[in-house]
């Protein structure tokens, strides 16, 4: 990089430097890749649009990053000042930057983050063997921490292989960001990972440089903004092309980790290939609530592209299939099979491989050429019947079934474990039947959803036109009593003479294009804003009036709060109709609704409601003996139900999941989720672990005290926020001034319209405009309005309550998840922010309200961080708070653009000063002409939708992306709170393998879970010790013997323990150690844990863990007294540890003494200097050196020294004080 490029670029570095904790060494790999791509940026705008624009750009993010720091709102005036002052071109490309920057210091987090998880996988060739396909949280972990929970392995593996994760892709528009670019992204990341892999050659390095900066202006040449609406069918192929990318190959390369993972706790089967342990469904084409441009041409076209799809993924891959199946042995039924295939055939297809006829000593690739045939047909069929309508494939020609499509492939794995080849079948075989399983040859089933009040109205026009009434006005018994005498008798209802709205057409073309395809391609019929059991009879009777002959089944989905408590009632109602028992066979599925439940009654109360909702609907299965499975509709944000995968699933009720679990993948999570394959890979291995955790091991249940106090504060919240949501009369017109939601429909990034109706207030609103408005703005209003409420009232009735709220805090999943993502929004959120929109957009008048709701946010924020014991927000997890930080002046200058750009769009009257241009792009043209030619249908000044589109982009962008350390830590500090110390643990390994550095807390977590997992061992060896002696004073051998074998188990476990933990320790956590606290503390860790193994070991092993041990003290301490004072806590722990090992280990106490002696006098000489938090810590550990001293040194005296002592054998364990941990 050229000396004046770097000097361009030191403004920026400076703040991002001085963001940046102490702790934080210069070089971090989040500043370091970071400055990176900003440099590049930065040289690539320079060559672009010129050096003003490129000081432009740093001057604004100066201003930004100082209203940040110090929270000056004459910062923002200046900014919008700034910004306001640029023609429309330049506006755009200054956005456009903004944009752009903010994106890439997200891709520069995921690459810091996966940093030596991604040189792992791009050494070992992208998962090329099953045992290299590892993420954070590995499914073998899981499986390990059953067994310590006293499972068996035959009860996890019956668990595991009998358990469904369905996961149901929706076409969820909140995606804001184009599909062109989401892969320009992924190539950027793929760039910065490999240039800064080991042993990379200057050639390799000097090309990925370039293909870096070559993605990097093509993502910025690239029009963020999508110019039309997706329509049903894009969103589809959008959301199809992960499949064809990521999960088609990800499924069976989970499988065999898997697979893996159970031959590691002793079972040496491989998960059945027909085992449902991942299913896919999507609605992209069949969500039509609220959606008119969901048709029934939309749904069959949506079906047909996806068989399509299927096929074309499966033909493409069995000729591989076929290559690797050249053995000529094979069974008898397949020998017989492939001779009759081969006199029958007389067409040859042409293919590029196997073109001509198949030899006759090649039986399995005879089979697999007849597969690959019917496979082509139909690919054909499906292709000719999307285009046309008709096809002149016959359907004998091709595959029509599942079970048709695995026969053959059965017959060849069988004929290949009945020859002795079962490591061949195991192979890529085994891959294709998992895929087959899993995919189908609808690659998805789609799910049907429509609004309950649709099927009312095709039912009423039934009944008037038969002249018995309007369905719609009778009563709910009547109606069930009329759809169950219609559905025990046999005579249609109506035919073609049936008088039709277009609606009511609409619904049954629906009904009549589910019954004329197949019925594989088809999921749920859900029913949206249900409330009876007529709403799911109706649509039983439509299915069969339709002459669907595989009727779907049917799923009754409860959103709103009244719905959500009424359903129990509802439901039971249901089962106790004797003709829907026998229909559904003993299974019922049951959906819940997140988004709009918090929209109607806010975030405290919907997620009590949904816990409640769900505990009761079990009850109501069991009382029926009907196997219950729930669907979750969560959104991607706080808001609308959203959240870290493991943790909602581990906070949900006990006995409510059972292994079966519905959930749906929002739009705009799918990247996050799969969009590159080891995304894929963690996203199946979280929710197949969390399931099968949550079924073996589920959560506490709540007290009946926490229960009652979560009852009244919800009343409370539901009455705050409707209070202010529904019935303040000022809140609708505020709402509509004081955030973007009236432009929001401008995005076209869905194909669905922001409300369910064209009329309405808030109601009709739907949940993802509601929350995405407020995101914009940064006050994230539906996620925190009416927990202040709840909580001030409780408080205030009686005291003891925030004692019972902190309790709840720390001991009930449930209520800490629930917390903890609020504060988790509050850490993105800023009022400041929030007050300028309401300075610029907002009336006078209205001014008052939106400074009442912002003291409203800072006595929430102030309450909740009380409840929590928090003093400030994020306190524990200073490393996440730095990465927000790096992110603020960026989202900034978007939100002060957003809200100067919406002024001028809103008020014409309202003028700026405009400088002169600054880009040399436009220097030669007319930009506005150019601006006009790239949206002629803005209503407009030229430039200001783009500006306003850019900035809803890029603050959405970030806004919503997931974060995995916090929940780790969180789930350590839970785990904690239950005693759980093998999960946690578990979760601090997680940390661990993010190859970060620790903060304090996580150290001490890391410290305390291992401790505790360890120290019962080691107090059972100990007891086992001194019983086996006793015993062998008694010369009972019997029981001596009993007792070894005992030890052994004992001894095996410790073993392991401290294997894990120095794998830990040398592949993570001291490569990541970026300051010297951290290298002594895991340098420490490992001499202790080496100490321990000795303990118990003997001969050669117990030498060379005695050497280990010593060689890492000694590391320890050569970086303590380099870089700590005497009297800082980890070195006098070290010093403790360290002579407690030269006294137990090394029979050397004289040596014991002296390293004890001299600690604490070097520390007792600097004692003065402590301040008070330290002193007590410093002090404790000071107290148990000096105890030690005195034993020790009575020892001594009484034994003559060193030499004495050890004619004397070893020391006993535990001789000295205290481990300082």
């Amino acid at each position: 990089m050229a000396a004046r490029n770097l000097e361009k670029m030191a403004s920026i570095d400076a703040q991002l430097r001085l963001l940046a904790p102490g702790k934080v060494s210069e070089d971090d790999k989040l500043i370091e890749y970071d400055a990176l791509l900003l440099d590049r940026f930065l040289d690539i705008l320079q060559d672009l649009h010129g050096e003003d624009v490129r000081e432009f750009v740093q001057e604004c993010y100066e201003v930004a990053a100082d209203y940040d720091g110090n929270r000056n709102t004459e910062k923002l005036e200046e900014l919008g000042n700034m910004l306001t002052s640029l023609d429309p071109g330049d506006s755009i490309v200054v956005t456009k930057s903004f944009s752009n920057m903010l994106s890439l210091a997200n891709l520069a987090e995921e690459v810091q983050i996966a940093y030596r998880r991604r040189i792992k996988k791009l050494k070992k060739g992208d998962f090329a063997d099953e045992a290299s396909a590892t993420t954070e949280s590995d499914i073998e972990e899981t499986l390990k921490r059953l067994l310590q929970l006293n499972k068996t392995p035959e009860e996890v593996f019956d668990a595991l292989k009998n358990q469904t994760v369905d996961l149901v892709l929706t076409a969820h528009p909140t995606q804001s960001v184009r599909r062109s670019l989401l892969q320009k992204f992924g190539r950027i990341r793929d760039c910065l990972t490999q240039l800064y892999a080991k042993d990379i050659t200057p050639d390799d390095k000097q090309e990925l440089d370039e293909a870096l900066q070559r993605e990097i202006q093509a993502a910025f040449r690239t029009d963020e903004i999508r110019r039309t609406p997706p329509t049903p069918q894009d969103e589809m192929r959008a959301g199809m092309s992960y499949f064809h990318e990521t999960i088609w190959k990800g499924v069976p390369k989970f499988l065999r980790r898997v697979d893996t993972a159970l031959k590691n706790i002793g079972i040496n089967e491989r998960v059945p290939y027909n085992a449902p342990l991942i299913q896919f469904s999507s609605w992209m084409g069949g969500d039509r609530d609220g959606n008119p441009r969901v048709t029934p041409e939309v749904t069959r076209d949506v079906c047909l592209l996806a068989r399509m799809m299927a096929a074309n993924l499966y033909f493409s891959q069995i000729e591989d299939l076929m290559f690797e199946m050249s053995m000529w042995r094979c069974n008898e039924e397949l020998r017989v099979r492939a001779e009759r295939q081969r006199c029958a055939k007389r067409d040859a297809k042409h293919y590029i491989e196997f073109w001509k006829q198949i030899p006759a000593n090649e039986p399995y690739r005879a089979i697999l050429g007849d597969v690959r045939d019917k496979l082509y047909n139909t690919r054909e069929r499906a292709r000719q019947l999307l285009s046309s309508g008709v096809s002149d494939v016959p359907e004998d020609a091709v595959f029509t079934s599942v079970d048709q499509f695995l026969e053959p492939l059965e017959l060849c794995y069988r004929s290949l474990c009945d020859c002795g080849d079962r490591p061949i079948a195991d192979g890529s075989l085994l891959d294709f039947l998992r895929q087959v399983s899993t995919f189908g040859l609808a690659l998805v089933k789609l799910d049907i959803r429509q609004e309950s009040e649709r099927h009312s109205d095709v039912l009423d026009a039934i009944t008037t036109h038969l002249g018995i009434g309007s369905y719609k006005e009778w009563s709910e018994d009547k109606r069930q009593e009329w759809l169950l005498s219609e559905l025990s008798g046999k005579r249609p209802l109506f035919g073609p003479d049936l008088p039709k709205t277009e609606e009511v057409a609409d619904v049954l073309d629906t009904f009549k294009v589910i019954s004329e395809l197949p019925s594989d391609s088809f999921g749920a019929y859900i029913i949206s804003m249900a409330t009876a059991p007529s709403d799911v009879l109706a649509v039983e009777l439509l299915q069969r009036e339709c002459g669907i002959t595989d009727p779907l089944r049917v799923v009754p989905l409860f959103e709103k709060l009244a719905d959500l408590e009424s359903a129990p009632a509802a439901v039971a109602r249901l089962f106790s109709i004797e003709w829907y028992r026998n229909r559904i066979n003993g299974k019922q599925e049951v959906m819940i609704g997140y988004s709009d439940s918090g929209k109607d009654a806010g975030r405290l109360s919907a997620a009590w409601q949904l816990y409640k909702t769900q505990e009761e609907l079990v009850k109501v299965a069991k009382e029926y003996g009907v196997k219950l499975t729930m669907f979750h509709g969560r959104g991607g944000t706080v808001g609308r139900g959203g959240g870290p995968t493991h943790l909602a699933i581990l906070s949900q009720p006990p006995d409510t999941i059972h292994g079966q679990l519905r959930v749906t993948v929002q739009g705009e999570v799918i990247e996050q989720s799969f969009g590159e394959e080891h995304l894929c890979f963690r996203t199946l291995q979280r929710f197949t672990a969390a399931t099968l955790e949550h079924g073996m091991h589920p959560p506490v249940s709540p007290k009946p005290e926490w229960r009652v106090l979560m009852d009244e504060m919800a009343i409370i919240a539901t009455e705050e926020y409707r209070s202010v949501v529904f019935k303040e009369p000022r809140f609708v017109e505020y709402f509509r001034l004081a955030t973007p939601e009236l432009e929001y429909g401008r995005m076209n990034i869905g194909s669905r319209p922001s409300k369910r109706k064209p009329s309405g207030g808030i109601e009709s609103l739907r949940a993802i405009p509601w929350i995405f408005a407020w995101t914009q703005t940064r006050f994230h209003l539906p996620v925190w309005l009416g927990f202040g409420g709840a909580f001030k009232r409780v408080i205030q009735k009686d005291s003891k309550n925030l004692n019972m709220l902190k309790e709840m805090y720390n001991q009930w999943p449930f209520f800490r998840v629930t917390i903890d993502l609020v504060e988790m929004v509050f850490a993105k959120g800023d009022p400041g922010i929030a007050a300028l929109y309401d300075r610029l957009l907002v009336s006078e008048e209205l001014q008052p309200f939106g400074e009442q709701l912002r003291v409203n946010y800072q006595e929430t924020r102030r309450l909740l961080l009380q409840v929590a014991g928090h003093k400030d927000i994020l306190e524990g997890d200073p490393y996440l708070r730095q990465r927000l930080q790096l992110r603020d002046p960026y989202i900034t200058t978007l939100n002060v653009c957003q809200a100067y750009t919406l002024k001028q769009i809103r008020d014409p009257s309202f003028h700026v000063k405009v400088r002169p241009h600054l880009s040399k792009d436009y220097m030669e043209s007319s930009p506005a002409a150019e601006l006009v030619k790239l949206n002629p249908k803005s209503e407009y000044a030229p430039g200001l939708e783009d500006t306003v589109i850019l900035t809803m982009k890029g603050i959405a962008a970030v806004m919503g992306s997931g974060k995995e350390r916090d929940t780790f830590v969180y789930l350590a500090k839970l785990s904690e709170q239950a005693e759980r110390y093998e999960e946690m643990v578990e979760s601090m390994k997680s940390v661990a393998k993010l190859n970060v550095d620790l903060t304090v807390e996580e150290r001490n977590l890391l410290s305390v879970g291992y401790k505790n997992v360890i120290g019962s061992r080691r107090a059972s060896w100990r007891i086992f010790s001194s019983i086996e002696q006793k015993e062998a004073v008694k010369g009972n051998d019997v029981n001596v013997k009993r007792i070894k074998e005992y030890m052994e188990k004992v001894e095996l476990e410790l073993s392991n323990i401290c294997i894990d933990i120095m794998s830990v320790l040398d592949e993570h956590l001291i490569p990541s150690a970026s300051e010297g606290e951290s290298t002594v503390f895991f340098n420490k860790m490992k001499g202790d844990y080496y100490r321990y193994l000795a303990e118990f070991k003997s001969g050669n092993e117990r030498k060379e863990a005695a050497d280990q041990s010593l060689k890492a003290y000694e590391i320890a301490t050569t970086a303590a007294e380099a870089k700590l004072p005497p009297t800082h806590p980890i070195r006098l722990g070290l010093a403790l540890n360290f002579s407690v090992f030269y006294y137990e280990i090394m029979n050397a106490p004289e040596r014991a003494c002296h390293l004890a002696k001299q600690a604490f006098d070097e520390a007792i000489s600097e004692l003065d200097t402590l301040n008070e938090e330290s002193y007590k810590d410093s002090t404790l550990i000071m107290q148990l050196l000096r105890d030690n001293l005195t034993l020790w040194t009575s020892d001594i005296s009484e034994e003559g020294g060193d030499d004495a002592h050890k004619t004397n054998g070893s020391a006993k364990p535990g001789a000295g004080g205290d481990d300082a941990e």
